[in-house]
């Protein structure tokens, strides 16, 4: 091997030997140690325990040193080649504070912590965790175990599951010892991907979870997932997203790229940046496929799925940013229409069993086989596909005995290519989002919003668009308080604020709210604050979501207000004057629920909190800084009209065709 792929293949044996030996002296002698004195070692000989870990530190340097990724899909790349520091935001807790622009990090010294990040595709969940592991095994006394839940077995125990990292052929780590480790807090546990974690066992893995967190002792865990309507409830976890790349950031990534590629692809790209849609620019799996495309045809997609169809030409015209002019051949001898008509079946199916959690070659070769029953074209090798998918058109990927598409956004946006190309694709779009497999495609049906917008418009937005026609057009009420009625489940209250806020580490304020009675759980919080008669009071909105509407559907019916325009002004630090409406309206530490504020719904007071919650729900799509989105009755009419008069249309075509064929 010589050329770069050599010089990467020697670059990653540095980090390995050499912290293997560093490591070894510093963490294992101390945990020897300890086993000694507890008499745990009794049935393992020391060497025996040392070997053990020697080889699991070797593999966990190695698996958290090297990334597959779409720009480069065919090596491996040291993830210190290409890494960008990911910044973390807080999420409150049910009763939290925001963390506003301030950045987080996770300790990589206290013990007995328990995180959740949580984020959507393409923000770099996976490459934080490979990179976290790394600096604990570094810079901090824990032993790193990176544990990807879409390897979850449900017939073992979530201990059972993760202590196979340390088993070898011929040797089993001692399980007695492995829990009590855990317990005296020499591990921090990385749990990566808990939405791709087999749908129908996720109950269990809550509960296990939710156990296991419970009994750790000392040790720390992360647990990673895209937002999930049943996420663990962690107890005293805290909340984090990872925050969208800087300008700065992205350039300092697609540099990154360059030094990789020389190719000078980024040095051009960087002379039209202000060309690029700036959500192009937020996050790491676009600034990839920005950069991969951008090298292939030296234009700037204004689409998401633009991106990927390029990536897929440039894949399949053997397209190496680092080998010009190299195409591989074809094993399958599918040409390249034919390709993506299986790819998309192959997707759609990859998808729609990824419960079942299994990613051997075996199971995606049975996969493929079933895949060509969904295909116009006469039946090949399987397998020749299958190798044709990790070289020739590389979307696929080996990760130890498992094998991955790149990113799992390819196969979902794959997967949206076949629901919109399939004979009945509204009836086949209309069973999916009924069906248990529902969460599973919701990428992928958010991909449709791009790919077939009628289509979309018609199965996903008319729906939600009639059911609020029918519900608020003859209600008296503001859209705002229409929107987070519809939306969400939410209670209202106010206290004194000496009585519920105190200060935590003699600097951080913590609010610390009554539940209520009812026990009901809401999922985050919203405040104001101000001053009446004297007397600070701190006001509250929690909610928790009713009716989940898809971004598509989100952005097609709702209209951005600004708080002036809403008739609040919600970012005010204090407001004296909404407090003392709701002291002189309502009683103090009472929870209101949305029934018993309906007469209520033009209060200022009231619409400034709901602003504040509904901006958390809506953050991600809100196209200005102060403002809120509301669906408005007006956009829901339209868009009924609109789909309505698309079907006139085409009908109309119909009895015109018919005419003619008389």
């Amino acid at each position: 091997m010589d050329g770069l792929e050599g010089k990467i293949a020697k670059d990653m044996l540095k980090p390995a030997s050499g912290l293997v030996d560093a490591l070894l002296s510093a963490k294992v002698e101390k945990l020897k140690a300890w086993a000694q004195k507890k008499e745990l070692l009794k049935d393992m000989k020391e060497d025996k325990l040392e070997a053990i870990l020697e080889k699991y530190i070797s593999r966990i340097v190695k698996r958290s040193s090297e990334l597959s990724t779409i720009v480069f899909p065919q090596r491996k790349i040291s993830i210190n080649t290409v890494y960008e520091p990911i910044n973390l935001g807080k999420i409150d807790d049910e009763w939290g504070f925001e963390g506003g622009v301030e950045n987080y990090s996770i300790s990589l010294d206290e013990q007995e912590k328990c995180y959740l990040i949580i984020d959507k595709a393409g923000m770099g969940k996976s490459t934080y965790s490979k990179h976290l592991a790394l600096n604990l095994l570094n810079d901090s006394n824990f032993i790193p175990i990176l544990f990807e839940l879409s390897e979850y077995d449900s017939q073992l125990s979530l201990i059972d599951n993760v202590v196979t990292s340390f088993d070898d052929i011929d040797s089993i780590f001692n399980r007695e010892l492995f829990k009590k480790l855990i317990v005296e807090g020499y591990f921090f546990i990385i749990f990566d991907g808990f939405d791709e974690a087999p749908i129908e066992h996720q109950d269990i893995l809550r509960k296990q979870l939710r156990s296991f967190n419970e009994k750790k002792g000392l040790a720390s865990l992360l647990v990673t997932s895209r937002p999930h309507d049943r996420l663990p409830d962690l107890i005293g976890s805290e909340s984090f997203s990872l925050k969208k790349l800087t300008k700065d950031q992205s350039m300092s990534l697609i540099k990154k790229y360059d030094l990789i590629s020389e190719a000078g692809i980024g040095e051009n790209l960087s002379k039209e940046i202000e060309k690029v849609p700036e959500k192009f620019l937020e996050t790491p799996l676009l600034v990839g496929l920005l950069y991969r495309t951008y090298g292939f045809n030296n234009s700037i997609a204004q689409k998401i799925s633009v991106f990927y169809g390029e990536l897929y030409d440039a894949l399949f015209k053997g397209h190496d940013l680092t080998k010009s002019g190299f195409v591989r051949k074809k094993e399958s001898k599918l040409d390249i229409d034919e390709f993506r008509q299986l790819l998309r079946a192959f997707s759609f199916l990859y998808i729609a069993k990824s419960s079942e959690g299994r990613h051997s070659l075996d199971y995606l070769n049975e996969l493929v086989c079933e895949a060509q029953g969904l295909c116009t074209f006469d039946k090949i090798s399987s397998r020749d596909f299958l190798s044709d998918l990790l070289l020739a058109v590389p979307l696929l990927y080996r990760d130890g005995n498992n094998y991955k598409f790149m990113h799992r956004s390819i196969a979902e946006f794959f997967a949206a290519e076949y629901i919109c190309n399939t004979a009945n694709k509204k009836k086949m779009l209309e069973t999916i989002l009924s069906s248990p497999s529902k969460s599973s495609f919701e990428e992928a049906v958010e991909y449709v919003y791009e790919l077939s917008p009628s289509l979309y418009q018609e199965v996903v937005t008319m729906p939600i668009a009639k059911d609020f026609l029918k519900t608020y057009s003859e209600v008296s009420t503001s859209e705002l308080f229409a929107t987070m009625q519809y939306t969400q489940d939410f209670i209202i209250s106010y206290w004194k604020y000496d009585d519920v806020v105190e200060k935590v580490d003699g600097s951080r304020n913590h609010i610390n709210i009554p539940r209520p009675k009812e026990n009901l759980h809401f999922g985050s919080s919203s405040f104001m604050y101000g001053n009446f008669n004297n007397v600070r009071y701190v006001a509250c909105c929690s909610s928790i979501k009713k009716n989940n509407i898809p971004d598509g559907a989100w952005i097609d019916l709702t209209d951005s207000i600004l708080g002036d325009e809403a008739g609040v002004s919600y970012m005010r630090i204090d407001s004296d004057k909404n407090i003392e409406e709701l002291v002189t309206k309502f009683d103090e530490g009472k929870f209101y629920n949305v029934g018993s504020l309906s007469k209520f719904n033009d209060s200022v007071a009231i619409l400034e909190l709901l602003a504040r919650q509904n901006m958390r729900y809506s953050r991600k799509l809100n196209d200005e800084p102060d403002s809120t989105r509301v669906i408005s009755l007006n956009n829901c009419r339209k868009l009924v009209e609109k789909v309505n008069a698309l079907h006139d249309a085409e009908n109309g075509l119909s009895i015109l065709m018919q005419a003619n064929n008389a």
